[in-house]
């Protein structure tokens, strides 16, 4: 996109839907500096991102995550924040408000709208609304309406002046979403907009209502939209695109035109199909562990991406039989890896008193993951019960392969944690969800989430990627047809 472009668009509001690679942070730096003069703000989902954006933006822009732009503006005292709102928080808060004569069920209906209304854009008048969910306690009528009531007072209370009762990062955001806000900047850059949950929504309407004169400028990709789990809102992906940034500058044709007819076939509406005019990615058919050691041992680091943390610790296992070291993404390795350890010992007979696995069998863990399908603890079984007698060794032996992540020869990473970033050399796990059937040579029935999730996980790589096999066939029908 050309400045000129841009800057002849007069509209308050201006939507950019922008591919992989095309270099969404780049247009920002770039048309931050040519307004050189102004006051900009540049507003996105994560820190990590932020952070990111913030090395490369000039001194005319001020960079901040959803929540630090809303702390500043709230002047919310650190010393009031707590993680989680929890019951005896909501029970010590009613209680400091002189909002008594509650059940527990009450209590534990207000701590859950608490959650549920700081994600939302509902208003206070919509407590009802939200309260008639399923996942709510049982309340009868009256019990009902003094639970809305004790809510709205306890709301205004956490914010009376001088206030000092806890509140949460998403209250105070919620909170600035619902009343006026000026600020000094004369425009405000919104990215990776498809991660905003609707109070995140709500906040950035506010600020255009608040301030006439401002320009809002949003950018972002709908199909890369992960966090569903986490509240992200659809109202991006169904919005009206003033402008799409097309030309991917991370990888080639082949891996284009996958992501094309992926998205095509599935009928995804909101799609912006990429351009690559370089073949400079090349596609591989997932390897042997055989195949996969000796591309290591020739020098060729890899990026092993995963849906599912229990799918790298498969592939760790195998790559400990060669002592072949790794790294991961992310801070959260040695506490998955003490889960692992933990529930390995727990099929050897082991029993916990407190933590994760406290007052439970591993037939009893089993189960419940069998009862609610549960994915993710269904391949940690898988994975404990294949480790064999010698599991405390195997154990001991991955914590000393680990190293640093320049050392690795394997990086590990689940798609959400790659979100935003690029490798060299990208291999794909078996463990995403099977969008064609070889054998009938149909397009699967696949959700939006997990169309998301392998679009996502694709489109981190470079110079070459190696799929799972019902992609690679999908790839050979799809792709290699054109050449």
């Amino acid at each position: 996109m050309k400045y000129s472009e841009f800057a002849s668009i007069p509209k308050k509001r201006i939507n950019i839907a922008g591919v992989p690679g095309a270099g969404k942070t780049t247009f920002i730096c770039e048309l931050s500096g040519r307004l050189s003069n102004e006051p900009l703000l540049y507003l996105s989902f994560g820190r990590e991102n932020t952070k990111n954006a913030m090395s490369k933006l000039p001194g005319n822009v001020t960079a901040l995550s959803f929540h630090a732009f809303s702390k500043r503006q709230m002047k919310i005292d650190s010393t009031r924040i707590a993680k989680r709102y929890t019951m005896n928080i909501s029970s010590a808060s009613l209680k400091k408000a002189n909002i008594s004569a509650l059940s527990p069920a009450q209590i534990e209906a207000i701590t859950l709208l608490m959650e549920d209304f700081c994600m939302s854009s509902q208003t206070l008048r919509q407590i009802p609304n939200i309260l008639k969910a399923s996942k709510y306690p049982t309340l009868s009528n009256e019990e009902f309406k003094k639970t809305v009531m004790s809510f709205t007072a306890l709301w205004g209370a956490i914010w009376a002046e001088g206030s000092q009762l806890p509140v949460t990062h998403d209250m105070y955001l919620k909170r600035l979403s619902m009343v006026p806000v000026k600020v000094p900047y004369s425009r405000i850059f919104v990215d990776e907009t498809q991660d905003l949950n609707d109070a995140m929504v709500s906040l950035v309407n506010n600020l255009a209502a608040s301030n006439p004169d401002i320009q809002i400028v949003r950018l972002g990709d709908p199909c890369q939209q992960i966090f569903g789990f986490r509240g992200a809102s659809a109202e991006f992906a169904n919005s009206q695109f003033d402008f799409r940034l097309q030309r991917t500058h991370r990888f080639g044709w082949r891996l284009s035109q996958l992501c094309n007819a992926l998205m095509t076939d599935h009928r995804v509406g909101y799609y912006t199909e990429i351009i690559a005019e370089s073949d400079k990615t090349e596609v591989y058919k997932t390897p042997t562990i055989k195949h996969l050691t000796s591309m290591i041992k020739n020098g060729r680091k890899i990026t092993y991406i995963a849906r599912y943390n229990a799918s790298l610790f498969t592939l760790i296992k195998h790559l400990a039989e060669h002592g072949i070291t790794y790294s991961a993404l992310g801070d959260s390795h040695h506490q998955e890896m003490k889960y692992y350890r933990s529930l390995y010992q727990l099929m050897q007979g082991k029993r916990f008193r407190s933590g994760t696995f406290a007052n439970q069998s591993y037939r009893s863990f089993a189960n419940t993951a069998i009862q609610h399908d549960d994915r993710q603890a269904l391949l940690a079984c898988q994975f404990v019960e294949s480790v064999g007698e010698n599991g405390e060794e195997l154990f001991d032996k991955l914590e000393k392969l680990y190293v640093d992540k320049k050392q690795a020869q394997v990086l590990l990473t689940t798609i959400h944690q790659a979100k935003g970033m690029e490798f060299r050399h990208l291999v794909v796990s078996g463990d995403l969800p099977e969008c064609f059937d070889n054998d009938s040579q149909k397009i699967l029935p696949t959700t939006r989430e997990d169309l998301h999730l392998i679009y996502t996980a694709i489109t981190r790589a470079k110079e070459s990627i190696t799929l799972p096999k019902s992609l690679f066939k999908y790839y050979e029908k799809a792709v290699l047809k054109l050449r």
